[in-house]
């Protein structure tokens, strides 16, 4: 089954807690996603939660000097619901702007495949979390970017779409990948600016069993295994 994006939801707000709610009811497997960008000192999210009895995971995080925070937290194998995202932010109400996605066609279980993160300690006009090994051809790739202030985007990166952020200290993107290999998406400022990344890769389908695994029920042993 490939991998599609279903709904997407964003919000800008100065709260002590943020609430973002899906237009539709989350199908029974589906994945979620979130990017979250504060900007007071340590204003990363400390709580993930949602109306549907999800567990939510932190994927990746980074925290720039001047408290700007980037992060991607996601909750797989979602249960089948009407739902209602609640974050609440350490710093007890910055201004925080948020993503959350729906995707159908991934994992249930095992999906984050991996993380890189990047948090630029000097102003510059191009932002990236670092290079990944796309490790199976069915993934998708969120990025993240989060600014202390506010500037435009005049490149996004290569092979990906925006997501709804529309706010001007955050921008976020995906790319489904439809073959491996390594990939370093950035994306170009019209100004130079301090920023901090994160990128996330999500795998789609049923995560192979190991190989041990694989092997006994053939009726096989990996040599030295037990």
């Amino acid at each position: 089954m490939a991998i599609s994006l279903s709904q997407n939801i964003g919000v800008r707000v100065t709260a002590s807690t943020v609430t973002m709610a899906f237009g539709s009811a989350n199908a029974g497997g589906s994945l979620l996603t979130l990017e979250m960008r504060t900007g007071n000192s340590g204003g990363c999210a400390s709580t993930v939660n949602d109306s549907a009895g999800n567990t939510w995971l932190l994927a990746g995080r980074v925290v720039q000097a001047s408290g700007t925070s980037g992060e991607i937290w996601y909750a797989q194998n979602a249960n089948g619901s009407t739902n209602t995202i609640a974050v609440t932010p350490v710093d007890g109400g910055g201004v925080t702007m948020g993503n959350a996605q729906e995707w159908s066609g991934c994992s249930t279980a095992n999906t984050l495949a991996l993380v890189s993160t990047h948090a630029g300690l000097v102003a510059q006009s191009t932002h990236s979390a670092g290079t990944v090994d796309v490790p199976l051809s069915t993934t998708v790739g969120i990025i993240l970017h989060g600014f202390t202030t506010t500037f435009d985007i005049v490149a996004g990166p290569t092979g990906y779409t925006p997501l709804i952020s529309t706010f001007s200290n955050m921008l976020a993107y995906y790319r489904i990948y439809t073959s491996t290999g390594l990939d370093t998406p950035e994306s170009v400022s019209s100004a130079t600016e301090t920023s901090v990344n994160v990128l996330a890769l999500f795998l789609g389908g049923t995560p192979a069993a190991p190989a041990n695994a694989m092997l006994r029920r053939k009726g096989l042993t990996l040599m030295g295994a037990s």
